[in-house]
């Protein structure tokens, strides 16, 4: 994880300097992982060092659920006064709309993205034993091949879903349509 906090304290303490009077109370993260997890961790170490700026606590509040929803819905309606900030997966605010029919709020239109916080990189693994060890080795495998391609990850704007094509061994985009 690459955490890009001087990037965001720079943001915030030049704020601060047009707010003369601001913070005059503690300011609140709002993280939608339990804690524990590499955001919790990096909100930790965020407002640590945003209250040493800011010369005021800052609290993070972990509001799991929902993949995410909650935690974005708490920002969003949360007074416009700088003192709510999410520490949210950008997964949830622009793939969520995308997976869920009903959603609390727009979180296109109602959270605005401030700075990128942190890079997590994600592996897949496999137990020792497998006798799959490379992406190559998976084609074989007759379950993985019944089973198809897998969704992995996702373009936000353009609802399309990066897949594994276990035949070749290639990433390939597909564009999906918002599910019910």
């Amino acid at each position: 994880m690459t955490l890009r906090a001087p990037a965001l304290l720079a943001i915030l303490f030049s704020a601060t300097l047009a707010w003369a009077q601001f913070p005059t109370r503690p300011v609140t993260i709002i993280v939608p992982i339990p804690p524990g997890g590499a955001p919790d961790i990096a909100a930790r170490v965020l407002a640590d060092k945003l209250g040493q700026t800011l010369g005021q606590p800052v609290v993070v509040e972990n509001r799991v659920g929902a993949n995410g929803n909650i935690a974005n819905e708490m920002v969003a309606k949360a007074a416009p006064d700088g003192y709510t900030l999410g520490l949210l997966a950008d997964s949830q605010i622009t793939i969520n709309p995308h997976l869920y029919k009903k959603m609390p709020i727009d979180t296109l239109k109602d959270l605005v993205p401030v700075t990128p916080v942190a890079v997590n990189q994600f592996v897949l693994t496999v137990n020792p034993s497998s006798p799959a060890h490379t992406l190559k080795e998976f084609g074989p495998l007759d379950a993985v091949r019944k089973a198809g391609d897998i969704a992995g990850a996702g373009d936000p704007r353009g609802a399309a879903l990066a897949t594994i094509n276990y035949e070749n061994s290639e990433l390939e985009a597909r564009d999906i349509d918002r599910c019910s």
